[in-house]
Parts: C-alpha cells; sequence; structure tokens
C-alpha cells in the first residue's frame, strides 16, 4: 500500500447526509463505520440535527449496517448511541488498526464491504485505509473542535491530504 493511498480518501463529500446510500450499496457497500465528532454530530454535543437522523434511519432501513467508531467516551457518546440506536466502539485511539478492526467486528462483514465517513484524514480516513474499508471524507460539521484535531486539519490542508483519489460523488 503505498503512502499517498493511506493518506487520501477514497471519496469526499460536503457531510454526511450528502453520502448516497444508494450508491454505496450498488458499490457492494453493506455496512458503514461513523466517526461522531464533527461528522455525525457537533463536536462535544450528544444529538445529531434532524437531517442526519434522517439519513440514519434511512440507511438502516435500506439495509446498510452502521457503527459508531469515537476516541470519545462516557455519556455523551454513549447516549447519542442510544438515541440513534446505532452501537458504538468508544475509546478508540485512532487511527491504529486495531480499533478499526473492533468496528468491523461489530459490523460482521468483511472490510471491503464497509465504508468509513469521518472528518479527519490522520484519525479515520488513514487509520480505515490501513484495514482496507472505502473512505469518505467529510467536511467538519463546525469549527469548534478538539485543539488536536485542528493542528490535524491544518497538515491535511498544507499537504492536500484531503483530496480524494476518486473523483464524483459517493
Amino acid at each position: 500500500m503505498s503512502r499517498e493511498s493511506v493518506l487520501h480518501p477514497d471519496y469526499a463529500a460536503l457531510k454526511l447526509t450528502d453520502v448516497s446510500v444508494e450508491r454505496l450499496l450498488a458499490k457492494g457497500i453493506r455496512g458503514a463505520i461513523l466517526d461522531i465528532d464533527n461528522t455525525t454530530a457537533p463536536w462535544g454535543e450528544a444529538s445529531a440535527d434532524n437531517a442526519t437522523v434522517q439519513w440514519i434511519r434511512g440507511a438502516r432501513s435500506a439495509g446498510l449496517k452502521l457503527v459508531f467508531l469515537s476516541n470519545s467516551t462516557g455519556r455523551r457518546v454513549r447516549a447519542l448511541s442510544e438515541l440513534l440506536s446505532v452501537p458504538c466502539v468508544t475509546g478508540g485511539k485512532k487511527p491504529f488498526p486495531g480499533y478499526f478492526r473492533r468496528a468491523v467486528k461489530e459490523l460482521g462483514l468483511p472490510p471491503d464491504e464497509i465504508a468509513m465517513v469521518g472528518d479527519t484524514v490522520i484519525t479515520d480516513i488513514f487509520g480505515a485505509n490501513r484495514v482496507g474499508l472505502t473512505t469518505i471524507l467529510v467536511e467538519p460539521l463546525t469549527s469548534h473542535d478538539f485543539v488536536g484535531t485542528k493542528i490535524y486539519r491544518f497538515i491535511e490542508r498544507i499537504f492536500g491530504l484531503r483530496k480524494p483519489k476518486n473523483e464524483g460523488e459517493i
């Protein structure tokens, strides 16, 4: 696996709700691992907007299996998991592959049938690419974020890491 292939997402979308469940299914994707902070919900919050809730319900109705993967722990993450009825692998140390493998195991699907949707290349995309998942980078929901993540985003932009390998919508 080349350095470029692990440091760039396969696809990009403005936000989670712009990711087409139909296109995922057409590509053979049967499961999705979703980052929480600034992908599914604004950083530090335990709720998602109505459009995201509807996307998650629609994805499940279409047969897409879902799991959250978060470096965060605690009540906020559990509350969001319960609110949206999506299982969650928490306390992850993204980008280490072991945590992605735990989420893959939770879905019960082979890695080539799973997409990772996240807002940070260095944690979400890099780790997921190393495990063989299809990767989709979204823009953060808000500019409010953990200071370390802000540094990651700065590095990603300087080195052009947010550019997807594939053109077109997903």
